[in-house]
């Protein structure tokens, strides 16, 4: 490759000429690291992707279900995998706080972007 052909193909990132060997060495460094990162999140993205389908599939969905103290506080947030009717039961029952409302109305909105049937699923159980 010719050096005209490598100084055409820089264009506007010619100002990274003026950059020391070591400083260029670091920030390939640095942007293979973002890339590796990144690839890890699309994996992640993708598998996600294709549980769905599998879950929809078999009228089933991820609930996202906040455990609490006795006392109210929240302990943990674990995701559930149920049928449509069951996670539709539990998302009616009485709300806590504002967060729950929130986290209930969020599902929904999922699940009816998702194109599933909710209000056929609400009579099924």
């Amino acid at each position: 490759m010719s050096l005209i052909n490598l100084l055409e193909d820089i264009g506007e990132d010619a100002n990274l000429l003026t950059r020391s060997d070591a400083w260029l060495e670091q920030e390939r460094k640095n942007v293979a690291s973002e890339l590796d990162e990144r690839a890890r999140e699309l994996e992640k993205v993708l598998t996600a992707q294709k549980i769905k389908r599998l879950l929809q599939q078999r009228n089933l969905v991820a609930v996202q279900q906040i455990l609490r103290s006795a006392n109210g506080e929240m302990k943990e947030i674990i995701v559930r995998l149920m049928k449509l009717p069951d996670a539709m039961h539990l998302m009616d029952q009485p709300q806590v706080d504002v967060l729950d409302c929130i986290n209930t109305s969020s599902q929904f909105m999922t699940w009816d972007k998702d194109g599933y049937d909710i209000q056929t699923s609400r009579s099924l159980r």
